[in-house]
């Protein structure tokens, strides 16, 4: 019973880490669809990222703080007004995860 419990306690565990994990990079794509929106130097560093991943993976993402994959971005792109989506590109065709 004991090793049941936990078991148990340990995937319930293990869930609610993987929820926080979620919560952290939908968080993180948010903030970085602001400073896209924010900043228009920042954006057309983007162009260099062929993706999302190669930019999340980057000095200059993790440098800013950004983690999240290409599923999140469009999550919290989803939560984006339609104005806010006009104003979220790289301000370069190079860049067509983004928008272009």
């Amino acid at each position: 019973t004991i090793i049941v419990t936990s078991i148990f306690f340990n995937l319930l565990l293990s869930e609610a880490e993987h929820e926080r994990r979620i919560d952290m990079s939908l968080d993180s794509a948010k903030k970085f669809c602001q400073k896209v929106q924010a900043d228009e130097n920042f954006a057309k560093m983007l162009a260099d990222y062929p993706e999302v991943e190669d930019f999340c993976n980057s000095d200059l993402g993790r440098s800013q703080g950004f983690d999240f994959t290409k599923e999140e971005l469009e999550a919290a792109k989803n939560e984006l007004t339609q104005e806010e989506i006009d104003n979220l590109h790289c301000h370069t065709e190079a860049c067509n995860w983004l928008g272009g």
